[in-house]
């Protein structure tokens, strides 16, 4: 019977053939690509939204927004005709990341509910834009009473994913917008 060597030498002879020879940092070779950034940066706008919603993009991008986000909007873009554009369009077109797009619906109804109108029901009755319909109706109790009445009816009209639209529109504190699912379902 032979003699075995001892296991401390086996895990040494591991470890050096197994990790190789060190080289150093300066060895790296030239065509190594560089590291990426440690935030992405803003995606890049969609055509059709205006430039002016790129000072817009990077706060409703960021993973973890501010509580005052809605307000941080208004001071970057502070015209509220022009805000409500930007908004409207890039929660339409922005595709990425998802949030994008409902923290823009959500700011829009907040803080320009008298202007918002007009894309609130565009997407109401639209079920590519449910999410967008959703965001909105959360805020029913903030929209004056007849633009609340009028994305209330649209959304229910609209009949996409009439679970979700009908709870939103049951939260509402209006009786008459919540009239809309109320007579709509009573037998």
């Amino acid at each position: 019977m032979t003699p075995r060597p001892p296991r401390r030498f086996a895990l040494v002879a591991f470890i050096v053939l197994a990790c190789g020879p060190r080289t150093p940092p300066s060895a790296a070779p030239a065509s190594a690509q560089p590291l990426p950034p440690p935030h992405p940066a803003a995606p890049p706008l969609p055509p059709g939204v205006p430039t002016e919603a790129a000072a817009l993009v990077p706060l409703l991008v960021a993973r973890d927004a501010a509580p005052t986000l809605c307000g941080d909007l208004a001071i970057r873009l502070p015209d509220a005709a022009r805000r409500v554009a930007a908004l409207a369009a890039l929660a339409e077109q922005v595709a990425a990341p998802p949030w994008a797009a409902i923290r823009a619906a959500d700011c829009l109804a907040r803080e320009a509910p008298a202007l918002a109108g007009p894309p609130l029901l565009r997407w109401a009755p639209n079920p590519a834009h449910l999410g967008l319909t959703l965001a909105a109706l959360q805020r029913l109790d903030d929209l004056p009473a007849d633009l609340a009445l009028a994305l209330a009816a649209a959304a229910w009209a609209g009949g996409a994913a009439p679970a979700p639209v009908r709870a939103a529109i049951l939260r509402a504190e209006r009786p008459e917008v919540r009239a809309v699912v109320e007579e709509a379902t009573a037998p």
